[in-house]
């Protein structure tokens, strides 16, 4: 279950950069 909760905060990191380029 540990990595699966790791792969939740990657994705969520991912989530968060693909927010930031869509607003430049």
């Amino acid at each position: 279950h540990l990595e699966d909760n790791q792969v939740s905060v990657i994705e969520r990191g991912a989530f968060q950069d693909l927010k930031q380029l869509e607003r430049l």
